[in-house]
């Protein structure tokens, strides 16, 4: 039978679940009334009631644009937003890991790859690999394993999908574990922590009697949360979630790490994506700065003490350890964002330029297809289609090497601020070809590192 206008499905495609939204479609629409705005259809939609027909128009949420309302109910639903209903959490700080908050793009910034001229992309193409070949350092081979997931990486039941998630958990913790932080009293701070899988295989390094302490951050709250396993089973597992933005995460307000329960501070993420990383490491910088503590006569149990004088007679924050983040989508980086601007501008890279190298990185990992071999200009000699700009095999080494430019840019910044940092492939690039960890750490005499970051 087919579908009346009372009972079509809306056609918008929801990704994350693979299907098509299953609300009904709004009376003159393809959408329902929420997917309306992100569908690009029109706005209003024409309701029934009391048997008359009238028209409402939906708009962005300004609290949350994830959703949409009724603009004639928009007074009534700014008063009951869910967003209103998230705590305001100690640690946050606008923009405190921006690096540029209120940074101006040119407009050069704001114009797509594929309208530069094929001149302005080759004179750039040439620059980036000579800061290439002069500037970036070689990365090492550094495939690891663990014990605690090989018997799951070696178990049939696992398809591609799950085994190449297992490959790379698995790696990481081997370097944890060369690197000796899966020690007691750690604690583990995963930033776009998702479902909470890598902290999840963190804690069972551990003996249940001696479990570490996991803060998981993301800025988005998903379901089946990792941590839960744990509650159910009833372990003393420690997990602690952030619903937060990394750009305003300001890490040592933090309460749980001034009450001296913890020797070190590790962070870790798996494909923390683009600007997100340098929001991170940013974040992670600030650590290690001068801990100072300033005694006050405040009494701590008095309610009505003022949370910065909290801070100030407690202990200060554990030290920064290490530093494990597996990197990918560089084309998401922008330049007032992105960590080791010292390093480009030494190279002579302009904003403009880092705008271009951002997006040719994607590149590497696009899949260019074999017809995409022949050159396409304009009269004007623009390119047509940026990936008819060179055949499949250079391309994809051209977004190589700019990867690994911006990468080198944050070695960089880690390296001035102090700590040993590295790129190592850290898993077989047909496992993944985000294949790259960046690992870090706090140079000391005593301190133990892992044998591919000498």
């Amino acid at each position: 039978m087919a579908a009346t206008d009372e009972t079509r499905k809306c056609a918008f495609f929801v990704t994350k679940r693979g299907r098509n939204c299953r609300m009904i479609a709004a009376k003159g629409s393809i959408y329902c009334g929420e997917h309306m705005l992100v569908g690009g259809d029109a706005t209003k939609i024409v309701v029934t009631r009391d048997d008359r027909e009238m028209e409402r128009e939906r708009i962005l949420c300004p609290l949350d644009p994830s959703h949409t309302v009724y603009r004639h109910l928009l007074h009534k639903h700014l008063k009951k937003c869910n967003v209103t209903k998230r705590p305001t959490l100690a640690c946050y700080s606008k923009n405190v890991n921006s690096g540029m908050a209120d940074y101006l793009f040119s407009p050069e910034e704001l114009t797509p790859l594929s309208t530069f001229p094929a001149s302005v992309i080759d004179t750039l193409i040439a620059k980036v690999e000579a800061a290439y070949s002069e500037h970036v350092l070689e990365v090492k081979q550094g495939i690891r394993d663990h014990p605690v997931l090989s018997g799951e990486i070696g178990d049939p039941k696992y398809g591609p999908s799950a085994l190449k998630h297992l490959k790379q958990q698995a790696s990481i913790l081997g370097h944890l574990q060369s690197m000796g932080m899966l020690a007691p009293r750690t604690c583990f701070v995963e930033f776009g922590a998702g479902k909470g899988k890598l902290s999840d295989v963190v804690q069972r390094t551990f003996s249940v009697s001696d479990r570490c302490h996991c803060i998981l951050i993301d800025r988005a709250a998903c379901r089946r949360k990792a941590e839960n396993h744990h509650k159910k089973m009833k372990e003393s597992a420690s997990f602690q979630r952030l619903l937060i933005d990394i750009e305003h995460l300001h890490l040592s307000k933090l309460e749980c790490l001034h009450e001296g329960q913890f020797d070190r501070l590790v962070a870790i993420s798996k494909h923390l994506c683009g600007a997100a990383t340098d929001f991170g490491l940013r974040c992670l910088l600030s650590m290690l700065q001068p801990r100072t503590v300033t005694v006050d006569t405040g009494d701590l149990s008095d309610p009505n003490l003022p949370q910065s004088k909290r801070f100030c007679q407690q202990q200060p924050p554990p030290q920064l350890e290490a530093i494990l983040m597996a990197l990918c989508c560089h084309h998401r980086c922008t330049w007032p964002s992105v960590l080791g601007k010292g390093f480009l501008e030494q190279l002579g890279f302009t904003p403009a330029d880092f705008h271009l190298i951002s997006h040719m990185s994607s590149w590497a990992v696009c899949g260019v297809r074999a017809e995409d071999a022949e050159w396409d200009h304009s009269a004007e000699g623009v390119v047509q289609n940026c990936h008819t700009h060179y055949v499949p095999h250079p391309k994809e080494e051209i977004g190589l090497k700019c990867k690994r430019l911006i990468d080198m840019a944050r070695v960089w910044e880690l390296r001035q601020s102090g700590l040993d940092a590295r790129l190592v492939y850290y898993v077989d690039k047909t496992v993944s070809l985000e294949n790259v960890l960046l690992v870090a750490t706090v140079k000391r005499l005593e301190q133990k590192t892992c044998d591919v970051c000498v």
